[in-house]
């Protein structure tokens, strides 16, 4: 049983999506031969239907040898206490994901965790399992960590695999009826890994190398999903979809003449796209486009390590003008800032909000989205946390969402905290934008959501 625990607080709307993860572990170890049968629980889903406990009572029914359970920070909590269970149940249970990669000694404290997949996990995974059904022992798999008696121990890297050798995910083994009853989008990827090394992200040091799927395979698989899926929307789970600009361009002219009926949903830069992108884009049936801005003052864009690349323009005329552009072809846009990062100031903080709210008010379509500096357990951020100027004021890992401020820079003075909240607030109230961005109080000195 592979599982996607549960986020305690809430996630940005984009997030609530039929798993990638999980159903490529599946696919890939059932193509190599696994003596298996698998089955995929979301217990996020199952939580946005209003059924919290329904992983617990999936593995009392199904009394599963092997859970296999994925998590990121804000999950992690979730991720342990299913972790229990199953173990109580007497399954062997893995630990993978980003947080426990980044943070396998500590993760490996819990007696009810047997190891961890550290890095990417689909043939990891498959050797583990072929290991068990063998009768050897996993513990010695290069992408493994695991505790003995006297220490914890990680195992060497795996080599990173070539996309083009991947099945399609078995999304056939997740509980597609109950995303397709929240209207959910399918989540797919032509791409792994981030050649930017933008100091606030974790995914560019978990997969530092991008590659990418062949065109054709692209192409193929969607036409698959598209012939044997009910779901309207796709999740491109791409970094950067745009970050090789000629792929992009003959990928969206194939799927133009594939003439299938989506809408896809991407992440990208300003300064990796122009309006002839946007055009192939929208005729291909890009809908909606995440912006990832950050901040426009440039002192502290060169200090996240940004690294934007503009000719003739400065970086906010280029957002400003890119925006308008895609507003006016028609993408429902999201542009991502980050509120918070050292060096922050309450004069940068006024000019942050004056630019989100013109961008609102100014273009169609246009839903900012406000993300608080966070620092992940085992990051380079956290690590650095101190040396950069940034305190971190909250431990709750279920707080770790991007929507909860749990890290304050120091040169916002001593009512930093205060002051990143009503910029926040006053952000989300002024672009009607509370739906992804929900409004925050102070109650005992502690910040709460209303």
């Amino acid at each position: 049983m592979l599982v996607e625990p549960s986020v305690q607080h809430r996630v940005k709307s984009t997030a609530l999506g039929v798993v990638i993860g999980l159903p490529s572990i599946a696919s890939y170890c059932l193509s190599k031969g696994v003596n298996a049968e698998f089955r995929i629980v979301s217990n996020q889903v199952d939580c946005a239907i209003g059924k919290k406990d329904e992983v617990y009572k999936e593995i009392k029914k199904e009394r599963p040898d092997v859970v296999g359970i994925s998590s990121i920070t804000s999950s992690y909590y979730e991720a342990v206490s299913i972790a229990k269970f199953a173990k109580k149940e007497g399954a062997t249970v893995i630990l993978g994901g980003l947080y426990p990669t980044f943070n396998y000694d500590s993760v490996l404290q819990n007696k009810e965790i047997d190891a961890v997949v550290v890095g990417e996990g689909e043939d990891t995974f498959f050797q583990f399992l072929y290991a068990l059904e063998k009768g050897n022992s996993p513990l010695l798999l290069d992408g493994i960590a695991f505790k003995t008696a006297q220490k914890v121990t990680k195992n060497p890297e795996r080599a990173l695999l070539d996309l083009n050798n991947l099945p399609l995910p078995a999304y056939n083994l997740a509980p597609l009826p109950k995303y397709y009853s929240l209207n959910a989008p399918l989540v797919y990827e032509t791409s792994r890994g981030c050649p930017f090394r933008c100091g606030f992200c974790t995914v560019s040091e978990l997969f530092p190398k991008c590659r990418e799927k062949s065109i054709d395979q692209v192409i193929k698989e969607i036409e698959y999903i598209n012939q044997n899926y009910k779901f309207k929307s796709i999740r491109i789970n791409d970094d950067t979809f745009t970050l090789n600009q000629s792929r992009t361009m003959k990928l969206c002219d194939r799927l133009v003449k594939a003439n299938l009926d989506f809408e896809f949903i991407v992440d990208t830069r300003v300064d990796h796209l122009n309006e002839k992108m946007l055009d192939i884009m929208f005729a291909a049936g890009v809908r909606e486009i995440l912006f990832g801005i950050e901040h426009i003052e440039t002192r502290i864009l060169e200090s996240m390590n940004k690294r934007i690349n503009i000719d003739g323009s400065s970086y906010e005329d280029h957002v400003n003008k890119t925006i308008k552009d895609a507003s006016e072809i028609g993408f429902v846009i999201q542009p991502l800032f980050m509120i918070g990062w050292p060096g922050e100031t309450a004069k940068t903080l006024r000019l942050l909000e004056k630019t989100i709210v013109s961008l609102a008010e100014e273009n169609e379509n246009v839903h900012p989205y406000l993300s608080f500096i966070t620092p992940h357990p085992g990051s380079k951020l956290e690590r650095d946390a101190e040396k950069l100027g940034l305190k971190i004021v909250n431990n709750d890992l279920s707080k770790y969402t991007h929507l909860y401020p749990v890290a304050v820079p120091n040169s916002l003075g001593p009512h930093a905290l205060e002051l990143m909240i009503e910029t926040y607030n006053d952000v989300a109230r002024r672009t009607k934008t509370e739906k992804w961005n929900p409004p925050i109080e102070i109650k005992d000195g502690m910040p709460v959501y209303q």
